[in-house]
C-alpha cells in the first residue's frame, strides 16, 4: 500500500518537474512567479509524502514492537530491516524537501531582485 502511495507521489512530482522544465524553456528561466507555483505544488506534494511515510514509520515500530514481543528472531530481523528501510526513504523524503523549499526561496530572492 505505501509503495504504491510513494509511487503515486513521485510520480505527481516527476509530472510538476517536468512541467516547470518546458515553462522554463518556453517562457524562459526568469519567469519565476511560474517557477514559484510549480516549487509550492512540489512542496505540497512532497509534505503529503513525507506525511504517508510517517504513517508507514509508525507501522513499522508498531510490528518491530510485537516482532520483540514474540521472541521469533527471523521475525524481529524482518520487522527491523522494514522498519529501517522505512525510516530510510523518510530521511530521503525529508532531505528532498528540504531542498524543495530552499529551491523556492532562492527563486523568490530572485524574483525580488529582478
Amino acid at each position: 500500500m505505501f509503495e504504491k502511495q510513494k509511487s503515486q507521489y513521485d510520480f505527481v512530482n516527476n509530472q510538476l518537474e517536468h512541467n516547470k522544465n518546458m515553462m522554463s524553456l518556453i517562457y524562459g528561466e526568469n519567469d519565476y512567479a511560474v517557477q514559484n507555483v510549480y516549487n509550492d505544488k512540489m512542496i505540497e506534494n512532497s509534505l503529503k509524502s513525507i506525511e504517508s511515510m510517517n504513517n508507514r514509520v509508525q507501522i513499522a515500530e508498531e510490528n518491530l514492537r510485537k516482532a520483540r514481543e514474540s521472541g521469533d528472531t527471523a521475525v524481529i530481523e524482518k520487522a527491523e530491516a522494514e522498519w529501517q528501510t522505512a525510516i530510510q526513504n523518510r530521511n530521503q523524503l525529508e532531505e528532498q524537501s528540504a531542498q524543495l523549499m530552499k529551491d523556492r526561496y532562492t527563486t523568490a530572492i530572485n524574483q525580488i531582485a529582478h
